[in-house]
């Protein structure tokens, strides 16, 4: 799913850490320079942008708020992108969690398909 994003970062010559569920997102890097993490808080901790690309509330819930997530592990003043379809609820358990650490969340990004993506 963010295959495609972080695949346009790397080419753009920005520095890319990546942890992905699957093999499938590392694949669409093809060439292009990365770090990949074992663990999400292994990503957070030391990028300054982090984007989550996920599926649901509970994936972006765990990814960012579980136990090993991202908040635990970013710096403060970094920036917490969310590219992914998710509650505004959800949106402001983060923002306020966020918050408490220093962190930044940026608005939740808007889906354009891939055609408009480009």
């Amino acid at each position: 799913m963010g295959g495609p994003i972080a695949h346009r970062i790397a080419a753009a010559g920005f520095p890319l850490a990546v942890w992905s569920r699957g093999v499938h997102s590392l694949k669409e890097l093809g060439e292009q320079p990365y770090v990949a993490g074992q663990f999400t808080s292994g990503v957070g901790n030391g990028c300054g942008i982090v984007a989550v690309c996920v599926f649901s509330d509970a994936d972006v819930r765990d990814v960012v708020l579980g136990a090993d997530g991202l908040l635990a592990a970013m710096s403060r003043d970094s920036v917490l992108v969310i590219h992914s379809t998710v509650s505004v609820a959800l949106c402001w358990e983060i923002a306020v969690e966020g918050a408490r650490r220093g962190v930044q969340r940026a608005g939740r990004a808007r889906s354009v398909g891939p055609a408009r993506g480009r």
